[in-house]
């Protein structure tokens, strides 16, 4: 099942909202038995590394999450991001989109 364009257009809308109010993004380095690893968003199925501790990104205003690369130090430094489509199959929720 793919979410149709106006659903898209909303979520584009309040994606834009967040880059445009420029929210702080902060990084930290956190043991996976602390307290902000249990607070953080983590996708189903995640496995952090036992033996390491785990990188978490937190835009100001929403749940920190397991680190996946690049990221900014505030949303203004984006000039936009577009979800190109959202497609559920099979219990799994994939996102595509493009940032600039």
């Amino acid at each position: 099942d793919e979410l149709d364009a106006g659903v898209i257009g909303v979520i584009d809308a309040a994606l834009a909202s967040v880059i445009v109010k420029g929210s702080a993004i902060t990084t930290g380095i956190v043991p996976v038995d602390s307290e902000a690893y249990g607070a953080a968003f983590k996708p189903e199925g995640f496995l952090p590394p036992a033996d390491k501790p785990l990188r978490l990104v937190q835009i100001e205003g929403f749940l920190a999450y397991p680190c996946g690369g690049t990221h900014l130090h505030n949303t203004s430094e984006l000039e936009f991001v577009r979800v190109r489509s959202v497609k559920h199959k099979k219990g799994n929720i994939r996102i595509s989109y493009e940032a600039g």
